[in-house]
């Protein structure tokens, strides 16, 4: 198969005055370079723009979205100002193929931009972190976006933005390519991290894990040399962090081998990334429900139960069986409407669906942690 340019679709325009009989004078534009929205969707979609003159009244707008590889029905049409002209309608049929035709009234001659949107296929795109934490503490971010292109066409001067990402490609068909993103790379010097244990079964699993925590004003564009604590005057924050995939990486000085590959959702501005080291070698948790009690059961006029308030108990044994103390952080969540009646450490969360417990362990102790909750008004 021939990979075709995505980057010479041709506009043509054909202006047809309201007053004049049969007379049409056509015009060809070449569309502008792709602009590719990146987004969490198996189907990207791309704008192009194009100039275009429109005649007081009455225009036809053709656009060849059969070069394209898409159908008629699949393109959406706007134009800038917005007061230029207005879409009428949009046709495509036998005497139009491979094309759509949108119908336009302009109240004056008139320059304008035509902007066209459509979905590309097979255009995909990941974000890539290496994450490297130095024998000093540094932390060192490396962000980088993935694209693969099996489109069918070459990808010309492409703009690639969304999800804090705003880079320029050219990319053939069938190929893949990683760049670098500076924007989503940053340093950060040992004060400003902060390395727990913590015991999270929803969204680390079932085993206690290394969490590093650093807020992304701490990540800085600049780099640090590993050691270094002062910050750059030119140093720029990381305004975000998008969702990724994370490999982290052994310090240089202790070999640099791959130590684990994780996940982070995406980090808005203001935010702290947590990033999973890996299970904590030597601490355990074991977790249990200890006991369940339906209260307060409510019936309705047919003497069926309709509500009833869920108490339950929970119970966690936490043992340390490092030579050094352990700062440890247990996270439990809980959906829906409740309370916590009674708890043997105090809840610290500010979140809404989310108890948060502090505790420490010093060198081979054990420590049970229970609490007891109530979930309201639960249905049968």
């Amino acid at each position: 198969m021939i990979a075709r340019n995505v980057a010479t679709a041709i506009v043509v325009l054909a202006l047809i005055a309201a007053s004049a009989p049969a007379q049409q004078i056509t015009t060809a534009v070449e569309l502008g370079p792709p602009l590719v929205r990146l987004e969490s969707a198996e189907t990207l979609h791309v704008t192009r723009s194009a100039p275009v003159r429109l005649p007081e009244g009455e225009s036809l707008l053709a656009l060849p979205v059969g070069e394209l590889g898409i159908a008629a029905a699949d393109a959406w049409l706007e134009l800038t100002p917005a007061e230029a002209a207005r879409i009428v309608d949009m046709h495509s049929g036998p005497d139009t193929p491979g094309q759509a035709v949108w119908r336009l009234q302009a109240d004056r001659e008139t320059e304008a931009t035509a902007w066209l949107t459509y979905p590309m296929k097979g255009l995909t795109w990941a974000v890539e972190y290496e994450a490297v934490v130095h024998e000093d503490g540094t932390l060192a971010l490396d962000g980088a976006l993935r694209v693969t292109n099996t489109t069918g066409r070459d990808l010309q001067d492409a703009t690639l933005r969304g999800n804090g990402v705003e880079t320029t490609i050219s990319l053939e068909n069938g190929r893949t390519v990683t760049l670098d993103q500076p924007n989503i790379s940053g340093t950060a010097s040992p004060d400003q991290i902060t390395r727990s244990v913590v015991f999270d079964s929803v969204t680390w699993g079932d085993a206690p894990i290394d969490l590093l925590s650093v807020p992304t004003s701490a990540l800085v564009h600049a780099a640090l040399e590993p050691g270094a604590r002062d910050t750059p005057p030119s140093a720029e924050p990381v305004e975000m962090l998008p969702a990724g995939t994370v490999r982290v990486y052994a310090a240089p000085e202790a070999g640099g081998e791959l130590l684990f590959e994780t996940s982070i959702p995406c980090v808005p501005r203001g935010q702290t990334l947590e990033l999973n080291l890996g299970p904590a070698p030597g601490v355990s948790v074991s977790r249990r429900r200890a006991s369940a009690k339906e209260v307060d059961r409510r019936y309705d006029a047919n003497d069926k139960l309709a509500l009833y308030d869920l108490v339950e108990t929970w119970e966690l044994t936490l043992h340390n069986l490092r030579e050094t103390p352990v700062e440890m952080t247990v996270r439990e969540h809980h959906a829906g409407a409740w309370e916590l009646e009674e708890s043997t450490l105090p809840d610290l969360s500010e979140a809404a669906e989310v108890l948060e417990f502090h505790l420490s362990l010093e060198p081979g102790q054990k420590r049970t942690l229970s609490f007891r909750i109530r979930h309201n008004n639960r249905q049968p």
